[in-house]
């Protein structure tokens, strides 16, 4: 089960960074400063998790998600649904 939210919260991140739709509900543009560094810190904290689901990597791995959706949501082209999606997809993780 597990697995199963990782991979989805994985889908919704990836969704929110390739989002190269334009809508009236797009993030207003700003700097998307840090995206690739919290993108990799992003991606090396859930392998550390998949490798070993320990609350404090599940934990490491929510954070970082939660450092990459937030830094996301600057960037253009990000639409409001796709940070409210990844959101909620990261807060479904239970780490125990």
């Amino acid at each position: 089960m597990k697995s199963t939210s990782v991979y989805t919260v994985l889908l919704g991140l990836v969704l929110l960074g390739g989002s190269c739709k334009k809508s009236q509900d797009t993030v207003a543009p700003a700097t998307c400063t840090n995206v690739d560094k919290l993108a990799e810190a992003y991606s090396n904290s859930l392998k550390a998790y998949v490798v070993s689901q320990t609350k404090a990597n599940c934990d490491a791995f929510k954070k970082a998600g939660n450092d990459y959706i937030t830094a996301a949501s600057s960037c253009p082209g990000v639409t409001v649904a796709s940070i409210n999606d990844a959101r909620e997809s990261l807060k479904s993780i239970v780490c125990q």
